[in-house]
C-alpha cells in the first residue's frame, strides 16, 4: 500500500479515535491540532443564574470579581503572635466560588474559574483566546483538561455577566494577577487585549 494511502487511513482512525464523533458532533481538526480540543462549551460556564443576593454573594475587587454560592463550615488554625500559640476556630465559607479576572481592567474577562471550595477542586478554568494563545496553547498538553478557552460567543456572555456583577456587587480592594503561576516581567503590566504581548512570558520550572 502506498504511503499516501496509509496516511489517509491513519488520519481517519485518529479522527474517530479522538472524538468518537458522529454527524451531530463534527470534528474541527484544525482546532484540535492547534488547541487540543480545549474550546469551552457554553454549558461549562455557570454564569450568574445562581446569584440570589448580589450584596452578600458578589465581591467586587479592582480587577476581578468573586461570586460565592452556598455555604459550609470548616475549621481553621490562626496563629496569635503575641501569645505564641495557635487557636482553632470554626468559619463559614462558600461551597462554590466563581472568579472573573480582568487583568487590565478593560471589561474583557481574561480568566473565568469555577472552584468547589468544599471539595478543594477546580470545576473549570476558561481563558480568553488571547490569554490561551499567549500562555496555555504552547504547553497545552501539560495542563489539566479542565483548562480551556472561550470562543467569541461564550466570551461575550462572560463579559456581559462580569459587567452586571461589577455593577451590583459589594466593592472591596484587591488585585489579581496572571493565571496559574505564570508571570510577566513586571507584575503590574497587564495583557493588552487583541494585541501581541510586548513582554516575554517566562514559565517557572519546577523540579
Amino acid at each position: 500500500m502506498k504511503a499516501k494511502q496509509w496516511l489517509l487511513i491513519g488520519a481517519s482512525v485518529l479522527t474517530l479515535g479522538l472524538t468518537g464523533c458522529t454527524a451531530d458532533t463534527p470534528l474541527n481538526m484544525m482546532d484540535y491540532i492547534k488547541n487540543g480540543s480545549r474550546k469551552a462549551e457554553i454549558s461549562e460556564y455557570r454564569g450568574v443564574q445562581d446569584v440570589k443576593d448580589f450584596k452578600k454573594q458578589v465581591k467586587v475587587y479592582d480587577n476581578y470579581v468573586e461570586v460565592g454560592i452556598g455555604e459550609y463550615e470548616t475549621t481553621m488554625l490562626s496563629y496569635l503572635v503575641q501569645e505564641d500559640r495557635y487557636v482553632e476556630s470554626t468559619v463559614k465559607r462558600p461551597r462554590i466560588v466563581y472568579k472573573y479576572s480582568d487583568f487590565n481592567q478593560d471589561g474583557h474577562v481574561d480568566e473565568y474559574n469555577a472552584t468547589n471550595w468544599m471539595e478543594g477542586k477546580t470545576i473549570v478554568n476558561i481563558q480568553s483566546e488571547v490569554v490561551w494563545d499567549a500562555i496555555y496553547a504552547p504547553q497545552r498538553w501539560t495542563f489539566h483538561d479542565g483548562i480551556k478557552y472561550a470562543d467569541d460567543e461564550l466570551q461575550k456572555i462572560i463579559n456581559e455577566d462580569y459587567k452586571t456583577l461589577r455593577e451590583k456587587g459589594t466593592r472591596l480592594e484587591g488585585k489579581t494577577y496572571t493565571p496559574s503561576g505564570t508571570w510577566f516581567n513586571h507584575e503590574d503590566y497587564p495583557i493588552k487585549m487583541d494585541e501581541e504581548p510586548i513582554l516575554k512570558i517566562e514559565f517557572e520550572k519546577r523540579k
